[in-house]
Order: C-alpha cells, then structure tokens, then sequence
C-alpha cells in the first residue's frame, strides 16, 4: 500500500542515518519505524487521544504502557529478552529511541544479524501484546521465543537463495530450549503468523492470518474485513 511505501522510505532513510544495513522483513522494518516515532497504538498514547480506558499494561497489569515499557522494561518483555539470549544493550533509565540508538549502532550486534533478530523479537513482543488485548490469551515468553526460532529458520531458508552474501543464521536458543524433551512442541503443531492493516482508498481495516506447520509447509490462509474503532496492528 502507498501508506506503507512511505514509512518503509522513512524508515530508510532513519536507518541510514544510524548507519544500520537492515536485511529484515518490510513488516519488521515499518514496525520498527513507528516504535522508533511513537506512532504505535500503546494505551498511554490513545490515553493521550482522549480514549477513556484503564492506563494499564495487558501484559503485567501493574504498570502504564508505553513504547518503552511494552517493548523492553516490562516483566514479559524482559523474561523473553533472557530467553532469547540476544546481545542487548541494558535498558537503564533510556527512552525507546535512545536504546535503540544503542543497539543499532553497536558492531558487537552486527554478527549473525543480531539487529534483525531483535526487531523481529521487539514486532513478536507487541504481536503477543495484541493478543492479550484483543483474544485475552498471552503466550508465554518461552513459547514467543521457540515460535520465534522457527519464524526466523524459515525466513533465513526463503531468502537464502537471493544473497550473494554470507546467508542469516539460524536464531540459536538456549539448549534447554531447545532440546529439553519437556518445552518441544507436540509433532502437530502450527505457527500462525497474523497482520492487519487499512486497504484501499476507503482505509477500510482489514485482517490477514498464515499458518503453516514447523517445518513451514502451508496449512491454511485467510483475509477479511475488520471491526476496529483503533489501529488494526
């Protein structure tokens, strides 16, 4: 969509300023553009629209939500990032900005596309937190994280082919993740990856689900029409 063109060339266009050669999908790329400019839908920010609901994280139900919080300092957001066992900078007293600042422009996080395996975690982080929201199910930091796994293997598979260049590794998990017999998933289990969006002149809000299978053989798909007073993503 046109909408979308524009904030993947600003998105661009702040990359290169950070001087950060981003390989990660469009979706991962504009999401991490409006994180960066605080566009997304967090509770304090629609608090600020004059919605009248509850400043209250879905995730913790403790603390206000805001970019920051949802992303990186709130319990869930930081059992996952240990989970994970990427390369992160401390979050301290940072703004979202200032800490991505951080990682992005961090040669330690160059290797093995550790920046785009941290956006991709960040987009998985606020995919669950619409979850919590809209279905009142929030999975668990260690499912996020071995759906995740997978979401990145098959992602690394598909574009292997186009580069010339050394091809993105496999995102690695802790061996107790991996491989302990009680956290694998059951043989018949299907990922599904989701995303909403307004198309059309009309901005008609709209839905769209994936699902495929671990060894990412299709399953089934569907779009539609959606019923949304907000942002749809």
């Amino acid at each position: 969509m046109e909408g979308e063109f524009i904030a993947s060339e600003a998105l661009d266009w702040s990359i290169g300023f950070f001087g950060f050669a981003f390989a990660g999908t469009p979706k991962w790329r504009i999401f991490l553009w409006r994180a960066i400019t605080n566009v997304l839908p967090t509770i304090t920010n629609l608090v600020k629209r004059r919605v009248e609901i509850p400043n209250v994280c879905p995730a913790c139900g403790v603390l206000e939500e805001d970019v920051m919080h949802i992303l990186c300092n709130c319990v869930y957001a930081r059992r996952v990032w240990n989970i994970s066992q990427l390369q992160i900078p401390n979050f301290g007293d940072h703004d979202f900005m200032q800490w991505v600042e951080l990682w992005l422009g961090n040669s330690a996080t160059s290797a093995g596309f550790i920046k785009d395996q941290i956006c991709g975690i960040l987009y998985e982080i606020w995919r669950a937190r619409n979850m919590a929201i809209w279905d009142l199910a929030l999975p668990s930091p260690l499912h996020l994280c071995v759906s995740f796994h997978h979401i990145w293997a098959a992602w690394s598979s598909t574009t292997a082919h186009s580069r010339t260049a050394v091809s993105p590794p496999t995102a690695t998990l802790p061996q107790s993740v991996t491989e302990h017999p009680a956290m694998q998933l059951p043989q018949d289990t299907v990922v599904c990856s989701t995303d909403a969006g307004f198309y059309g002149s009309q901005h008609a809000p709209t839905f769209n689900f994936y699902i495929r299978n671990l060894d990412s053989v299709f399953v089934a798909e569907a779009n539609g029409p959606l019923s949304c007073p907000y942002d749809p993503s």
